[in-house]
């Protein structure tokens, strides 16, 4: 009963899915969005198929020209293959491109949690 949920705010971009992660924030992307099991060389899955689930974004690399999430699926170590430069990922995990990030969070099912009254997005 320490750290109980008191705000769920909906993420609607980009930008409010990466501020909500480095402010150490849950964040939870229901969508339809499938992926390949097999990362690329450098951590990322193909985005493909469908799989009506939810997942966990943990961290994001914004040192690019675009942000890249960090998505880790509940089904244990599902997936292998390439980890990214700066280190390596834990199992089950992968990262997603920006355009597939959008897609996910337009689709109305990406949510922030957090234990503090004072966190939210409901300005919009």
């Amino acid at each position: 009963k320490q750290h109980q949920i008191q705000t769920v705010s909906q993420i609607r971009s980009l930008e409010e899915a990466r501020d909500a992660i480095a402010n150490g924030y849950g964040v939870a992307v229901c969508s339809n969005q499938g992926f390949s099991s097999v990362r690329d060389s450098k951590g990322f899955a193909r985005a493909q198929g469908s799989w009506s689930h939810g997942m966990a974004w943990t961290g994001v690399d914004d040192s690019g020209s675009e942000p890249a999430f960090l998505d880790q699926n509940s089904w244990g170590a599902w997936n292998s293959g390439g980890q990214p430069d700066w280190g390596p990922i834990p199992p089950g995990s992968f990262l997603i491109h920006a355009d597939i990030a959008h897609r996910m969070i337009s689709a109305g099912g990406a949510f922030a949690f957090s234990n503090n009254y004072n966190y939210s997005y409901s300005s919009y």
